[in-house]
């Protein structure tokens, strides 16, 4: 965590170190290694560990979208707490839309309309 003598000191220290989603990955990675490296580890403490290495891959995964439209997308359809979506069915829903052609002016509408008759 921050160090410093006062609340907003030791935030920015914090905003420093974690300037990127991929710090932040890296810092979850960290304290859950911290928690398991702990002599007196407990299962709490592995369990502890678990959870914020889960929560580390979301961070993974902003850090290595494709685009910050992909990362705003990720960001909104996580919007719970904690995330009702996987990474694994999050990447294959952004992928979905990311790739799913535009549609221009009704042409696909009228396609599709044509399409069941």
């Amino acid at each position: 965590m921050g160090q410093g003598c006062s609340r907003a000191h030791a935030t920015q220290s914090i905003a420093a170190k974690w300037s990127s989603w991929t710090d932040v990955s890296a810092a979850h990675t960290e304290a859950a290694g911290e928690l398991r490296a702990r002599a007196d580890a407990s299962e709490w403490d592995e369990r502890t560990a678990a959870y914020i290495e889960h929560r580390g891959q979301y961070a993974a995964f902003l850090a290595a979208a494709p685009s910050e439209t992909a990362r705003r997308l990720a960001l909104q359809l996580w919007s719970g707490d904690p995330p009702r979506l996987s990474v694994a069915d999050t990447a294959t829903i952004i992928t979905g839309i990311l790739t799913e052609p535009p549609e221009h002016d009704g042409q696909a509408n009228a396609r599709d309309a044509d399409a069941g008759h």
